[in-house]
């Protein structure tokens, strides 16, 4: 799913295995009691869905099958804006979050996702007790799930609230810790029938 909210960020939602449309709803930050959204007129802007369909039976090959249409579809829809991606656990976080930074790293430009300076990036790196973060954050991914750090949940959330680093990987639990709108949202995770 993609579009564009009031404020100009977009909401992209990718998921696989929908038997019930109103999943749509449920799971992509609409209000609970919110069934009026799907009509038009009550929508301050369009919203544009993109669906990907996965065939893979294997729940880690599926997972590791999305990340690239995830990294193409914050890369090419996204237009520099922040992204946030939804999986479904706090181990899934950090295999993604490394996984995003390897195609980055192969990219033209690894710091693509990254708008400040490194050096600005450091004072905050240095108070980073998760090194395998501190080390995503340098090109602009960063991860957070319940199982992390009390600063390093500060500190990665500043960071995205700031607009320092463009790309969050989140366990599906903290959908509904973060105080910022989203620009791009992914969920990598298949839905139950």
């Amino acid at each position: 799913m993609h579009g564009t909210l009031e404020n100009g960020w977009v909401l992209k939602l990718q998921l696989s295995s929908i038997s019930h449309p109103g999943k749509l709803q449920s799971d992509s930050l609409c209000q609970r009691s919110g069934s009026d959204l799907h009509v038009r007129s009550t929508r301050p802007t369009p919203l544009e869905v993109h669906l990907q369909s996965f065939n893979v039976p294997h729940f880690p090959s599926l997972m590791l099958a999305m990340v690239k249409p995830t990294y193409v579809a914050i890369t090419e829809m996204a237009e520099g804006k922040p992204a946030i991606i939804f999986v479904p656990s706090r181990k899934q976080c950090r295999l993604t979050a490394n996984d995003l930074l390897g195609y980055c790293l192969t990219d033209s430009d690894p710091t693509k996702f990254l708008n400040i300076d490194v050096m600005e990036l450091q004072p905050h790196l240095e108070h980073i007790q998760d090194q395998d973060l501190a080390e995503c954050l340098k090109h602009g991914i960063g991860y957070y799930h319940e199982a992390l750090s009390k600063q390093d949940k500060r500190i990665v959330a500043s960071l995205m609230n700031a607009g320092a680093i463009r790309v969050l990987v989140a366990s599906k639990v903290c959908a509904h810790s973060f105080d910022t709108y989203l620009n791009t949202l992914t969920k990598n995770h298949p839905f139950a029938a």
